[in-house]
């Protein structure tokens, strides 16, 4: 037994310092996400639904052709793909993209692989460009409702957050930016240093 009748594990009993430890939480329906797998399984819905995923392909250019978009790719099949939309969702490679698309974000690289000045992602349409759209600094954690977000507003049912717009910091020097970003980080992992300490 523990604090408020609550039972300890026999597997952890004893690894408890029940001097030091004031509380526990237990929930049972929580979980992890293994973003590999979920990846996986993500694609192949989409693929079951007639999406095309090609691999180790690099985008190279990005041409509006005014119905649509030119993707000129080394390492496909196809040397240039043809669409409607492109969502720049590139994670680690997210500032090589942007570059093809004309934007500097401020995405700031830490560990997490970015953070942005507010610590909030970078979802919805380009700012001057129809049919491009850009989903970037997205957790995992946050992946599944950004991804139905950014669906949504591309099928026009509802517009994308618009405190995620991708021009939220037009007009800000670039060295406050980045002062704003890695502040939040500091901050947000000082306090978990703090309280596992």
């Amino acid at each position: 037994m523990y604090s408020d009748g609550a039972v300890l594990p026999p597997e952890v009993r004893d690894l408890v310092d029940r001097d030091r430890i004031l509380g526990a939480a237990h929930h049972a329906a929580d979980g992890i996400a293994d973003p590999a797998l979920l990846r996986r399984r993500l694609e192949a819905e989409a693929v079951a639904q007639g999406a095309i995923f090609e691999h180790g392909v690099a985008a190279v250019d990005l041409v509006s052709n005014g119905a649509g978009w030119a993707v000129r790719t080394v390492g496909g099949a196809d040397d240039t793909l043809h669409t409607d939309h492109v969502v720049l969702a590139g994670g680690i490679w997210a500032p090589t993209l942007d570059r093809l698309a004309g934007l500097d974000l401020p995405l700031f690289p830490v560990s997490h692989p970015y953070v942005t000045p507010d610590n909030l992602p970078f979802l919805g349409p380009h700012p001057r460009d129809d049919g491009l759209w850009v989903a970037e600094a997205i957790w995992v954690t946050h992946a599944g409702g950004a991804a139905r977000a950014l669906a949504r507003a591309i099928l026009a049912e509802e517009p994308a957050p618009s405190e995620l717009a991708v021009d939220r910091f037009d007009g800000r020097a670039p060295h406050e930016l980045r002062a704003a970003a890695l502040r939040l980080y500091r901050d947000i992992y000082a306090n978990d240093a703090a309280a596992s300490g």
